[in-house]
C-alpha cells in the first residue's frame, strides 16, 4: 500500500472480525460507514478452531479449514466492495487466524498494531435487552486493543452526540484515550463526558483534577460535562444516553470501575435504550 506522507493524520489499522453471519456482517457495515477510507486500512478477519485436528489425507483438517475460511472471507470482502462503491476497499486484507477467537484477535491486533477491533454485539453474547451481556463484556475485557462492539441490527447514522461515561479518577497514561479523541473528531461530533455518582457529592480532590485533565485532553473536539446522581449507576448512564440521544458510548475498562460491575451476572440487566448504541470499550 502507498502512503501519503505529506498527510497530517496517520493511517488507521482497524480489525473487522467476523464469523459470516449477518450481526458480524452489519458491524463491518456499520464501521466502514464510519470509519470511510481516507487513511484507513481495514484487516477482515475469521478465525477458526479444530481441537481434535489430528488426520490423516492429502489435505489435514487445518488446511481444509484454513482454505474455506480463507475463501469465505475473500466473498465477504467482494461483497462490501460491491455494497460500498464509492469507498476503496481493494487493499482490504483478508486474515484467516487458527485458534480461540480471543487469542486470535489479539494476535492479529499485535502483528498489524491495529487502532480499533470491531464485533458484532449480537444474541450470540446475550444481548437482548441489555448493553453487555456477561459473556460480551468478559471477552471484550481479553481483547488488548480498543473494541467497537455494534449492536446486531443497528443501521448507521452519523455519530454526532458521544457519551464518556467516567468515574472521574486519574488515568495513568491519557494516550489511552486517543482512539476516542479521534473518532470524535474525525465525527466532528460533540463529547458529553458523563459522571455518575450513587449519592449526592460534590466533585473535589481527585475527581476534580481528573476533569481538568480531561478538559484540557478533550480541548480540541466540543465538549461539557455533566454530573448525574443515581443510586443505579448504570441506569443513571443509560438515561443520560437516552435524553442526549447519543450515537456511541465510550467507557474505560478498568478494575474497579462500572465496566468490571458489568461481568457480574446481577449487574448486566440494563434499560434497553442502551442496547442499541454502539460502544467504543478502552483498556489502561
Amino acid at each position: 500500500m502507498i502512503l501519503d506522507i505529506n498527510t497530517q493524520q496517520p493511517e488507521r489499522t482497524i480489525i473487522l472480525t467476523t464469523n459470516f453471519t449477518e450481526g458480524s456482517r452489519n458491524a463491518c457495515r456499520y464501521a466502514l460507514q464510519l470509519f470511510g477510507d481516507e487513511q484507513v486500512n481495514y484487516v477482515l478477519m475469521h478465525s477458526y478452531f479444530e481441537p481434535l485436528a489430528d488426520h490423516d489425507g492429502l489435505y489435514s483438517a487445518d488446511q481444509l479449514m484454513e482454505q474455506n475460511s480463507m475463501k469465505k472471507l475473500q466473498d465477504e470482502k467482494e461483497k462490501f466492495r460491491q455494497e460500498f462503491t464509492h469507498l476503496d476497499l481493494d487493499e482490504m486484507e483478508c486474515v484467516s487466524q487458527y485458534g480461540v477467537l480471543v487469542s486470535a484477535i489479539n494476535d492479529t491486533i499485535s502483528q498489524y498494531e491495529a487502532d480499533y477491533v470491531v464485533i458484532g454485539n449480537k444474541a450470540d453474547f446475550d444481548l437482548e435487552s441489555r448493553l453487555l451481556g456477561y459473556k460480551t463484556a468478559n471477552f471484550i475485557r481479553k481483547i488488548k486493543g480498543p473494541v467497537l462492539a455494534v449492536p446486531s441490527h443497528l443501521k448507521y447514522t452519523p455519530v454526532q452526540e458521544v457519551t464518556f461515561a467516567s468515574d472521574m479518577k486519574n488515568i495513568k497514561d491519557m494516550h489511552v484515550l486517543d482512539p476516542a479523541l479521534r473518532l470524535v473528531k474525525s465525527s466532528d461530533a460533540k463529547l458529553h463526558i458523563l459522571y455518575v455518582s450513587n449519592e449526592e457529592e460534590v466533585l473535589v480532590g481527585q475527581q476534580a483534577e481528573a476533569g481538568l485533565f480531561l478538559d484540557n485532553y478533550f480541548i480540541e473536539v466540543p465538549h461539557e460535562f455533566h454530573h448525574s446522581n443515581n443510586k443505579f449507576i448504570m441506569n443513571g448512564i443509560s438515561s443520560f444516553v437516552e435524553s442526549s440521544h447519543s450515537d456511541l458510548v465510550i467507557v474505560l475498562a478498568r478494575k474497579h470501575n462500572f465496566f468490571e460491575r458489568l461481568l457480574k451476572h446481577s449487574q448486566t440487566q440494563l434499560l434497553s435504550e442502551l442496547a442499541k448504541v454502539p460502544m467504543l470499550v478502552l483498556h489502561e
